[in-house]
């Protein structure tokens, strides 16, 4: 009797094992299909009318089969921005699981970046974009597809906890804080994104004019395997100045050509002939090469009596030419 209990003790064991190893029955295949593209070749595919929040139409239909056909523009697409799945400590605070993504196939016939999951219906799984240096750096726009057709939205800051949105913006920093605290999806994610198709993106506001967003997609498990869709549309920082190419950096010895323009009086240099607000020395009008300085320019020659005296001349100088105007005392 008591080996019997054993062997059946065994086979209990054994058999909690395997089902152990082995997923859940109801386990499904998921798939998140993203690309990140360019405003303007964003709003290339839009419609009139297909810019209000959650709308949908012909415009983002045709923007979704171009990017399945491969058919939109490689200009238009940005690179080196592809979504990792979060590690599991970021996907915990973000009330997700972690997942463990398949490797995607070599060629694939469209243009977006895939990644595959088996997961639990109902359960979240959060991905992100962090790797994002260079040009352009804000996300204002997101086209996203779950349950229904794509519909496109505009990146908002959370005006309170309603109404909820499918695509929000906070800062960065913030996020961050929260995440080391523990708090950043249940107090402040959750409230305000709308998860009604499935996936949501909360998009984190880089602080540096030329560091780019972080981008956060939660996906909520269908009850049956699902694909989801998400086109970001990119943009240059408002922040964004560069000094302009021709400035000369701090320390440059100036060039040669400007020596001659320096001041030997010991005053402050000249502008350099270029400078807009002044005139090169050369070509400032006054006296000629062969005058002194404070040497007033000869009179004209006097005309004979009689003569008439050409229209040239001035008449302080016709004054000078024409003598006194009464004769002198004689000294006698």
């Amino acid at each position: 009797m008591r080996q019997d209990r054993r062997v059946a003790l065994l086979l209990v064991a054994g058999l909690a094992a395997l089902l152990a190893r082995a997923p859940a029955a109801s386990a499904e295949e998921y798939r998140l299909r993203v690309v990140s593209v360019h405003e303007q070749g964003f709003y290339a595919y839009l419609k009139a009318g297909e810019l209000k929040d959650g709308v949908s139409g012909p415009g983002l239909d045709r923007l979704e089969r171009s990017l399945d056909s491969r058919d939109f523009p490689n200009g238009a697409l940005l690179g080196g921005r592809d979504p990792v799945a979060a590690r599991e400590p970021v996907a915990r605070v973000w009330g997700g699981v972690p997942v463990r993504v398949e490797p995607a196939p070599e060629s694939a016939p469209h243009r977006w970046t895939e990644l595959r999951w088996q997961g639990t219906p109902g359960e979240r799984s959060v991905f992100v974009i962090d790797k994002t240096t260079g040009r352009p750096q804000e996300v204002v726009r997101v086209a996203i597809r779950g349950a229904g057709p794509m519909r496109q939205y505009q990146v908002y800051e959370p005006p309170g906890a309603r109404p909820r949105l499918a695509a929000l913006r906070m800062q960065l920093a913030f996020l961050w804080a929260a995440q080391e605290r523990g708090d950043v999806w249940t107090r402040y994610v959750e409230p305000v994104l709308d998860l009604g198709q499935g996936i949501g993106v909360v998009v984190g506001a880089n602080a540096g004019g030329l560091l780019a967003d972080h981008v956060y997609l939660i996906v909520r498990n269908a009850e049956r395997a699902t694909t989801y869709k998400a086109v970001l549309a990119w943009r240059q920082s408002p922040d964004d100045r560069q000094a302009p190419s021709d400035h000369p950096p701090p320390g440059l010895r100036e060039p040669r050509s400007w020596a001659r323009f320096e001041s030997t009086s010991g005053g402050a240099p000249a502008a350099p002939p270029d400078t807009p607000h002044r005139d090169c020395v050369s070509r400032v009008p006054g006296r000629a090469s062969n005058r002194r300085r404070g040497e007033r320019p000869p009179l004209p020659p006097t005309p004979p009596t009689g003569s008439r005296v050409p229209d040239s001349v001035t008449p302080a100088e016709r004054r000078r030419s024409a003598g006194p105007r009464f004769p002198l005392e004689s000294s006698a």
